[in-house]
């Protein structure tokens, strides 16, 4: 992201160790051309350190020695640190929002599953009923059925008695 900084500077951008930006110009900082040594280190656990100097030819860029040049680096550098943190940021968002989207799938896929339990537990209640109805009306056919049963058994013990009086 540094090297792609430097290049709007219409400079020579090199990176081995140090990224080097040859005959880098700003009109800010005047018609001269000007080289920029910087070093990106890992500083902290929350990102990097960017070091940079700023050769104007015959020194390097101070705040005693170019007090009107000095505003215009540090803001070019100030700048590229904010926009490295917004894309950072822009990144985070990027990957929360898609863990978000896929915690809400979950959530509509849980909340389908639940509505599919609970119709079927409808049913199951729907069926339990008819069950209990069939089983009323089986003890109440049961009932009848004993009744006819004890009618022809009385019937063939009435038919025996008389086989057996016949002579």
């Amino acid at each position: 992201a540094w090297k792609k900084k430097l290049k709007e500077l219409k400079g020579k951008v090199s990176d081995k160790t140090i990224i080097f930006g040859d005959d880098c110009k700003m009109k800010e900082m005047g018609d001269n051309s000007f080289d920029v040594y910087s070093l990106v280190e890992e500083a902290t656990d929350e990102g990097v350190r960017l070091v940079v100097a700023f050769d104007l030819g015959g020194a390097y860029l101070s705040t005693s020695a170019h007090p009107e040049k000095y505003p215009m680096a540090e803001k070019f550098v100030y700048g590229f640190g904010v926009e490295a943190a917004k894309s950072v940021v822009s990144m985070e968002i990027e990957v929360s929002q898609k863990i978000l989207g896929d915690f809400v799938k979950e959530l509509a896929g849980l909340e389908k599953a639940k509505a599919g339990h609970e119709s079927d537990i409808k049913d199951h209640e729907k069926k339990i009923e008819e069950a209990k109805e069939e089983i009323e009306q089986n003890v109440a056919n049961q009932t009848k059925k004993k009744t006819e049963i004890e009618g022809i058994k009385a019937t063939v013990s009435d038919l025996e008695v008389k086989l057996k009086n016949i002579k």
